[in-house]
Formats: structure tokens, sequence, C-alpha cells
């Protein structure tokens, strides 16, 4: 008994969270933000969670490449931003070694629409202050030359897949 009555509200948290989804993706899709490079997956019945493709701009060092990115929201959106966790192998030293995107601008309270345009600037800015222990963050601080040659290789070796 205990554990349907967790279970029914498991549903009706998932339902609810389904719902404000539903109207926010929507939302994006009809707001024009998507036509800078990202696009969206329809989530079909589950949009609690959505994959999105970013591809890299012509004028970044990620020239070519083509990203998927899994994003997961929570009951608490946007008071809680959601998860961004890169499907595509990305180096970047905002990425961290679970893929989770890690940067210091995703402020609490952050919509959507407002983040998505802002993911592209990953193809332009990397934050080695985030975590300064990462071996790509070191490694862009000691040795740009080194970091951007490595970004190239990462590009070639997504586009061959």
């Amino acid at each position: 008994m205990e554990n349907e009555k967790e279970q029914d509200k498991k549903d009706e948290e998932f339902n609810e969270l389904n719902g404000i989804m539903e109207y926010e993706y929507k939302r994006v899709m009809d707001s024009g933000i998507l036509e800078f490079g990202i696009s969206i997956e329809d989530p079909k019945d589950n949009y609690t969670e959505w994959n999105i493709t970013m591809n890299a701009p012509e004028d970044s060092d990620y020239k070519g490449g083509k990203y998927i990115v899994n994003v997961k929201f929570n009951k608490d959106y946007p008071l809680e931003n959601p998860k961004f966790i890169f499907k595509t192998d990305i180096y970047h030293c905002n990425v961290n070694k679970n893929k989770e995107l890690n940067v210091n601008w995703l402020m609490k309270g952050m919509k959507i629409d407002y983040i998505l345009p802002r993911l592209l600037t990953l193809f332009y800015l990397q934050d080695p202050t985030v975590d300064e222990n990462y071996d790509k963050c070191k490694l862009y601080k000691d040795n740009k030359d080194e970091f951007i040659k490595n970004i190239k290789k990462n590009v070639e070796d997504i586009s061959k897949k």
C-alpha cells in the first residue's frame, strides 16, 4: 500500500512536470531561437527530457562538429537548472569527465529559451576557472595550441562516426 502511494505521487509529479515542459517545448519551438544552429528532437510523450543537437559555427575551433546534448528537467525547474549531459564526446574545459556541462553563467531561475542560445558560446569560450584541477582546464591554461589541436582531433573523430 505504501509503495502504491509513493508510485502515485511520483506519477503525479511526473505528469505535472511533463505538462509544464510540453508547454515550454512548444514555446521554444515557436520562438525562433532555434535558427542559430540548435535543434530539438521531438520528445514524444516525455517532455521532461530533451535531446538537442548543436552544430558548431563555421568561425569556431569546433567547425564541422555536431553535438547531441541530453537535457533533463526536474520538478523544481526553473528554480533548479536542468542537467546538460553531452551524448557526443566534446573536448571542452566546461564539460566534465561525466560529460556534464559545468559553467559559471548558468544561474538558477533561467528558463530554457534563455539558456539554449547561450550554449553556443561553448564553441567560442572556455572557462578553466570552473575546475582548475581538471586536466582539460590545466591544458587550456598551460598550452592553448595543444588544446586547440585536441579540439580539431575531437571534431575529426566525431565526424567519422
